[in-house]
């Protein structure tokens, strides 16, 4: 579980990506707090974007930008279109790029 700004946040696939973040956190012997620096995102940027579909109706669909940790230089990341991908598995997503 990921705390993001007084909220908290979940999935399967976000939980995993902390689990890899602290055993690597503990195998380097680096300090607690690297952990905890690693497993919050720098900013979060969250979008509705309404869309005219074919029938001339307005359809709102959310999107998400990721940007986890720019030490070493510019954010990395890509672009998922997906009905079923979720903030935190975005989360996750942009930790993974900071890692790699």
């Amino acid at each position: 579980m990921a705390h993001i700004s007084g909220a908290y946040i979940t999935s399967a696939f976000l939980e995993n990506t902390l689990v890899t973040i602290k055993r690597g956190v503990e195998l380097a012997n680096l300090p607690p707090e690297f952990f905890e620096a690693l497993s919050r995102p720098q900013r979060i940027l969250v979008v509705n974007i309404p869309v005219k579909m074919d029938n001339g109706k307005i359809q709102f669909f959310e999107g998400y930008r990721v940007q986890h940790c720019d030490v070493l230089g510019p954010f990395k990341g890509g672009v998922r279109f997906h009905p079923e991908v979720t903030l935190a598995d975005d989360v996750a997503l942009a930790m993974l790029m900071t890692l790699k």
